[in-house]
């Protein structure tokens, strides 16, 4: 999640000018390979052209 956070402005296609997460990280079970994963909700700030 801080990651995220973090590296928010370097995802292409995207000019994010700000990024923070709105949520704690929910765990998860992936339906097709049922493997563990973690998602939260995220609030960003964008450039629009």
């Amino acid at each position: 999640m801080n990651t995220l956070e973090r590296y928010a402005g370097n995802i292409q296609g995207l000019a994010v000018t700000w990024c923070q997460h709105e949520s704690s990280p929910i765990a998860d079970m992936d339906e097709d390979t049922g493997k563990p994963e973690a998602w939260c909700y995220m609030k960003l700030k964008n450039i629009e052209a």
